[in-house]
């Protein structure tokens, strides 16, 4: 095991508990929150799905290296498989605050973020189409 992966390693539980105290200090307040949401609370909630994504990430990258470290076989298992979990864990977790995010912007200045949410989902269409079309081509 090289001194990267031993620092990577030892930093994760760390982050795992920073991640997590970020969210319990936020997200109760929030979901006991009665009124309306404002500008902040969509920030924060960005915040916490974030965070949320960087735990779940944390530790899905965290079993396959310690398994390594371990030498135990199952360890390519999870590295074959790493790019499924950053669908949901990186890429799902990054799009929902960022529109959370982008939401908060647009009621924080108040204007309506409708069009500029359906540019991004239209964009994000044509990106999951194209995904799609080369996957579809790429096992040929």
């Amino acid at each position: 095991m090289t001194y990267i992966e031993i620092i990577s390693l030892s930093l994760t539980p760390f982050v795992l508990a920073l991640c997590a105290v970020v969210i319990w200090d936020f997200v109760p307040p929030l979901l006991r929150k009665r009124d309306a949401y404002t500008a902040t609370d969509y920030l924060i909630a960005g915040i916490a799905i974030s965070f949320l994504g960087k735990i779940c990430d944390n530790l899905y990258w965290w079993i396959p290296w310690i398994s390594k470290s371990l030498g135990l076989q199952h360890a390519w298992f999870w590295f074959d498989h790493g790019l499924i979990a950053n669908i949901p864990f990186r890429q799902g977790s990054a799009i929902a605050a960022g529109l959370l995010h982008l939401y908060a912007s647009y009621k924080m200045h108040g204007r309506s973020p409708a069009n500029r949410v359906l540019l991004m989902l239209a964009a994000a269409l044509f990106y999951l189409a194209l995904s799609g079309w080369m996957l579809i081509h790429y096992d040929r």
